[in-house]
């Protein structure tokens, strides 16, 4: 992810839609911790918002929670640095799929979030906002209770209708700019912790 890789980056209409996927990423034993520790900070997460508070239609764009970013602190000594090491471990892949070009890493953005039943979010962009502009690779993993007691919930990119579903313990790694969206989730129980749970993010370039 140096400016010495060989990456080279494609028109942005000629780049493909391939997102990087990688199963079994952290493991039972790191799953069960991540799934411990969220439920005991649950009763935090609030309503989504999206940058869009001004319009009227906001409400109607995404429907689902996201845990304060705090919340992390509270993993295990280790599991975040581990995390981290696995999505950058995944990243040389995921920039030659999506014909990106290397970049020097300024650092990382969390969102923790869930959705249940009904929930959804409609297609968008990860960066099309200028204070998102920093955002060059995406990532979701997806860990959640089992036995699974929801549907639906897929990963979907407009442009080449790929659609990734929510496996346990998956990694998914995109481009921002490739418009994606949440498909509706039902779900069979009211325990929060039975909803599509996703780790999400983005790796920030350096300037």
């Amino acid at each position: 992810m140096t400016d010495d890789d060989d990456t080279i980056p494609l028109p942005e209409r000629q780049r493909p839609v391939t997102p990087c996927v990688a199963d079994r990423v952290m493991g039972h034993e790191r799953c069960e911790q991540f799934l411990h520790t969220l439920r005991e900070h649950v009763a935090l997460m609030m309503p989504s918002t999206t940058g869009r508070e001004e319009s009227p239609s906001r409400t109607q764009h995404r429907v689902g929670y996201v845990m304060p970013p705090g919340w992390m602190a509270e993993l295990p000594d280790g599991w975040l640095d581990e995390f981290k090491a696995h999505v950058l471990e995944r990243v040389p892949v995921a920039l030659r799929m999506l014909g990106m070009e290397a970049f020097t890493l300024g650092g990382w953005e969390f969102q923790t979030a869930l959705y249940h039943h009904r929930g959804f979010y409609k297609p968008h962009t990860d960066n099309s906002l200028s204070q998102y502009a920093r955002r060059r690779l995406a990532f979701s993993w997806y860990c959640y209770d089992l036995p699974r007691l929801f549907s639906g919930g897929a990963l979907t990119f407009t442009r080449g209708a790929v659609s990734v579903m929510p496996e346990w313990d998956r990694l998914v790694l995109f481009h921002p700019k490739d418009k994606h969206e949440v498909e509706p989730v039902e779900c069979w129980s009211a325990d929060p912790m039975s909803g599509r749970i996703a780790l999400g993010g983005w790796i920030h370039a350096d300037s």
